[in-house]
């Protein structure tokens, strides 16, 4: 690997490391997740006639993360929150998974 690759990899790393510190410091405001399936719902088909996406845990938690963080390179976001659910415990785990159905349930009664 030449010197300008390794300075992006680096680069990247330290970004994902610091947003990954500033969701631990702050972990309060996501575990648990203190949105409900409607609100989520309203925000996922706001100003479209339906949503097809089909949510998870994962994209649920990228969700509440992005409405706080100002984050521009989207695979430093996806990488940071993705280790930032690695934390969780398996009942915030499971919070998330139950707030996911919810929102599907929505998704497919709008249908």
């Amino acid at each position: 690997m030449n010197q300008a690759n390794s300075q992006v990899v680096n680069s990247f790393h330290e970004e994902v490391a610091r947003l990954l510190q500033q969701l631990v410091a702050n972990r309060h405001q996501y575990f648990p997740n203190r949105s409900t399936a409607v609100r989520i719902h309203g925000e996922l088909t706001r100003g479209r006639p339906y949503n097809r996406m089909r949510m998870n845990r994962r994209k649920l938690l990228r969700f509440s993360v992005a409405t706080s963080v100002q984050i521009t390179d989207w695979r430093v976001f996806n990488r940071a929150v993705d280790l930032f659910m690695d934390t969780a415990t398996p009942q915030e785990k499971l919070g998330y998974a139950l707030l996911a159905e919810e929102v599907n349930t929505l998704i497919r009664r709008r249908r």
